[in-house]
C-alpha cells in the first residue's frame, strides 16, 4: 500500500506515541505494557522509538499526545474499560483529523470508564467515521456460531499461530469507506452478520483483540497471529529508508558477552574445592578467549566483608586477560532497587513475605542496612578499580542486580559520574517461547536517563531459577538462530552468572553456548562498546535530500544502516563517509567511515568501485581512493578484511600475512590485531 507520507520518514521525527493503561491488570510501569513487551522491538527494529502516555493518571490529556510531535500513534489496550475516556476519544479524533497515521491493537479504549456512565454511541462513531468505520453497539459473544473469513495470505494473518477451533468473541464494526482494505472479517453464521476485525487503510491499521496475539496461559507464552512485520511495513512505508541498525558492524553480526558476578565465590561442584570464578576462569574463558565482560559483587570479595585473599587473587587474574573487560555487579546486591519495595519485590524476593518487617531488600545485608545509590554504584566501581583492575583497565560499566529495574535516582548517579549501564530485558525465542513476542526493546526510558537493555535472557530462566535442569542454558543457541534468521533481530549476547561453573551440566552447557558463538562469523565487542551503539539508534538523524539520496548525522557509535529494498546499492561515486555494504536476509546493510556524519546515494547499478563486504576491525581511518586505501582499526580477535576488487590485486606489504581472491573479492589477513597502513592496488 502507498504511504501518504512519501518526504522522509525521520526528517523531523521517530518517535511515536503510544496510550496505554496503567489501571489494567498487569500494568504496574509502562515497561509492563503489552506495546513495552511485545511491539516495542518492532518498532526499534525499524527505527523508531516509543514515547509512552498513561491514560489512568488523573492528568491525562490529548494534547499530550498532539499529532504535530509524533511521527504516528500507537494503542494496545487488553481491556474496553478506560479512564478518561473522552480524552482518549479526543486524541484519536486529532490523529484522525492530521491524516497521521495510527496503529491500534486490541481494545481501542475508546468505549465507557469504569463506570460506564460515558459510554456515548453517538461520539464514538464521529470519531470512527473519520477512518471509515462504524460501530454497531454489538459483540459476538458465541464463537461456536462465528466463522472467519481471511482475505489476505495466511501468513500476514496466521503469522506464527493458526485460528483453527480459536475464533475469539469481538465487537461488531462496520466498513463504511469503499477505500478500506479488509484482511479479515468474522462472520456470525446464525444470525447472518459480518464484522471487519482486521482492517487498514491509508491512516488506519486497526487489529481487533484476539487477532493480535495467543496466549497460552497453562505455558506462559505468547505467538503472535497478525504478522507484526506487515504492521510496521505499513507504519513505515518506504522501503527504501535506511533504518539506524543495532545487530552489525562492517557487516557482521555483533557477539558481546557479559557475567553477572552472582556466585563468584560458591564452591564449585567439579572439584568441590574450587570457587566457581577460578573454575569459569580456567574452563571457559581461557579456552575460548572470547571477549567477555566480567563483573563482581564486592561484598563476596572485600576482604572487610565476605572476602578472602584468593578470591582478591582470582578476580586479579581474570582481570589480567587481554580478552577481559571488568564491571561492576554492585555492593551488596540490591534484588529490589527501591527503598520502600512494593509488594510485587516483596512476594518475589523473600522466601516468607509474611515475616518482611520493612527497609530494603538485598542479597547482602550491610551493617546500616540501607540501599545507598552512590555505594551500590561509585563505591563498587572505585572498589574494581583501585582493588582488582589492573592499570589501564579501569571500568565505568555497572550491570544491574535483582529486578533489574532503576528508579530516577539510581540512574541520576549514572549519568552523574559518567558510568555506564546494562541488564533487563531477558529476550528470548525458543521451543517453549516460540515467538518474535517474547523478544524486548533496547532500553528502558526513566524520565530522561535511559537504562539500557542486554539483548538476550541469562541461564536463570533457563533452569527454572537454578533449580534445574541445569543444562538449560544451551538452549539460548536456539534464541542466537531465531534472532539471526529470517531477519537478524539481535545481536549474539551470551549473558550468565558465575552459578554456571558451579554444575558440571550448566559448565557443559556454556561450553556448548561458547563452542557454537566460536563458530559464527561475529564482530566482538566488549559489553561496554554496546549501550553507545544503543545512544547512536536513539539520537540517528536521518534526512532525505532527494528521491534516492539521505544525510545521516549524529550516529555516534552505530555505524550501520539497514534498507530493506534488495533493488539498490549504494553510489559510491557520489556518496561520502560509505565505505561498504552487505546483503544479509534480503536486506542492504551499509557500513559508516569514522566521518561525523554521511551522505547515501542509492543506486540500481551494479556497484564497480572498491568497497567493504566485512571486516573485523573498527576504523579509525578509512580513506579509500582509485589506486589506494589508508586505513586504520583495531579488533579484538580475528584479522580480516573482505574487499570488492574487481580485476584489481593487492600489492605486497609487510603488515599483510596472506591476500585470497575469489569472485571478484580479496580476503586480506594482517598480522596484527592494530593496523595503520596503505593498501595499494595494482592491475
Amino acid at each position: 500500500m502507498t504511504s501518504l507520507f512519501s518526504h522522509s520518514l525521520f526528517a523531523s521525527n521517530r518517535t511515536v506515541a503510544v496510550l496505554w493503561d496503567s489501571g489494567e491488570s498487569d500494568a504496574r510501569f509502562y515497561t509492563y505494557s503489552l506495546v513495552h513487551r511485545k511491539l516495542e522491538v518492532l518498532l526499534n527494529h525499524y527505527g523508531l522509538m516509543a514515547e509512552y502516555f498513561d491514560v489512568n493518571d488523573d492528568g491525562f490529556k490529548k494534547s499530550l499526545v498532539n499529532p504535530a510531535k509524533f511521527y504516528g500513534l500507537v494503542t494496545w489496550f487488553s481491556d474496553d474499560e478506560t479512564k478518561n475516556v473522552k480524552e482518549v476519544r479526543g486524541a484519536y479524533r486529532d490523529w484522525f483529523e492530521s491524516k497521521k497515521k495510527v496503529l491500534t491493537l486490541g481494545q481501542m479504549g475508546i468505549f465507557y470508564d469504569e463506570k460506564q456512565e460515558t459510554y456515548d454511541l453517538k461520539d464514538i462513531n464521529n470519531t470512527l467515521k473519520l477512518v471509515g468505520l462504524e460501530y454497531e453497539d454489538h459483540q459476538y459473544e458465541t464463537p461456536l456460531g462465528l466463522k472467519i473469513q481471511i482475505n489476505t495470505s495466511r501468513e500476514n494473518i496466521e503469522f506464527e499461530r493458526s485460528f483453527k477451533f480459536e475464533v475469539p468473541a469481538v465487537k461488531v464494526f462496520k466498513s463504511i469507506d469503499p477505500k478500506n482494505e479488509i484482511l479479515v472479517n468474522i462472520e456470525d453464521i446464525i444470525n447472518n452478520k459480518i464484522s471487519p476485525v482486521v482492517l487498514r487503510n491509508e491512516q488506519l491499521f486497526m487489529v481487533h483483540a484476539g487477532l493480535d496475539l495467543f496466549f497460552n496461559p497453562l505455558l506462559r507464552y505468547t505467538q503472535w497471529r497478525v504478522n507484526p512485520f506487515m504492521l510496521m511495513e505499513w507504519l513505515v512505508g518506504d522501503t527504501n529508508q535506511p533504518q539506524p541498525d543495532t545487530t552489525t558492524i562492517n557487516g557482521k553480526r555483533i557477539y558481546y558477552g557479559h557475567v553477572d558476578g552472582d556466585a563468584y565465590i560458591n564452591i564449585s561442584d567439579i572439584d568441590r574445592t574450587s570457587i566457581s570464578g577460578k573454575i569459569l576462569l580456567d574452563q571457559i574463558l581461557e579456552k575460548y578467549k572470547l571477549p567477555t565482560t566480567i563483573s563482581f559483587v564486592i561484598a563476596e570479595i572485600d576482604l572487610k566483608l565476605m572476602g578472602k585473599t584468593n578470591y582478591l587473587e582470582t578476580a586479579k587474574e581474570i582481570a589480567s586477560k587481554d580478552y577481559v573487560e571488568l564491571a561492576s555487579h554492585t555492593y551488596f546486591h540490591p534484588l529490589s532497587w527501591a527503598v520502600n519495595p512494593s509488594q510485587h519485590d516483596i512476594d518475589a524476593y523473600l522466601d516468607d513475605p509474611s515475616k518482611y518487617k520493612g527497609g530494603p531488600i538485598l542479597a547482602y545485608k550491610p551493617k546500616d542496612n540501607k540501599l545507598l545509590y552512590e555505594r551500590e554504584i561509585k563505591s563498587s566501581l572505585d572498589y574494581i578499580n583501585q582493588k582488582i583492575a589492573p592499570k589501564g583497565k579501569e571500568s565505568k560499566l555497572l550491570l544491574w542486580s535483582g529486578s533489574c529495574e532503576p528508579p530516577y535516582e539510581a540512574l541520576q548517579v549514572i549519568k552523574k559520574y559518567g558510568f555506564l549501564n546494562m541488564n533487563g530485558g531477558d529476550s528470548r525465542f525458543d521451543k517453549d517461547f516460540p515467538s518474535y513476542s517474547h523478544l524486548l526493546p533496547l532500553y528502558r526510558q526513566v524520565g530522561d536517563l535511559i537504562q539500557y537493555y542486554s539483548s538476550n535472557t541469562n541461564e536463570i530462566p533457563y533452569t527454572s531459577n537454578w533449580t534445574g535442569p541445569f543444562s538449560g542454558f544451551s538452549k539460548v543457541i536456539e534464541t542466537f538462530e531465531n534472532t539471526e534468521s529470517p531477519r537478524r533481530m539481535k545481536p549474539i549476547n551470551i549473558y550468565y552468572h558465575f552459578y554456571s561453573a558451579e554444575k558440571r551440566s550448566s559448565l557443559n552447557a556454556l561450553d556448548a553456548v561458547y563452542k557454537w558463538v566460536a563458530n559464527q562469523d561475529v564482530f566482538p565487542v566488549f559489553t561496554s562498546y554496546y549501550p553507545p551503539i544503543i545512544d547512536g539508534f536513539r539520537k540517528s538523524s536521518i534526512v532525505k535530500t532527494g528521491d534516492f539520496s539521505y544525510l545521516l548525522k549524529d550516529y555516534g557509535k552505530l555505524k550501520t544502516f539497514r534498507i530493506d529494498n534488495l533493488n539498490f546499492n549504494p553510489d559510491y561515486e557520489k556518496s561520502k563517509n560509505i565505505i561498504g555494504h552487505r546483503l544479509i536476509n534480503n536486506s542492504l546493510y551499509v557500513f559508516l567511515g569514522p566521518a561525523e556524519q554521511a551522505e547515501l546515494f542509492l543506486t540500481k547499478k551494479k556497484v564497480r568501485s572498491i568497497y567493504l563486504r566485512w571486516a573485523d576491525y573498527s576504523f579509525t581511518k578509512f580513506d579509500l581512493s582509485k589506486d589506494s586505501l589508508a586505513v586504520a582499526g583495531k579488533s579484538l580477535m580475528n584479522k580480516q578484511i573482505n574487499l570488492y576488487v574487481g580485476d584489481l590485486k593487492i600489492e605486497d606489504h609487510n603488515d599483510i600475512e596472506s591476500v585470497s581472491y575469489a569472485d571478484g573479492f580479496a580476503t586480506i589477513l594482517f598480522k596484527s590485531k592494530s593496523i595503520d597502513l596503505t593498501i595499494r592496488f595494482k592491475k
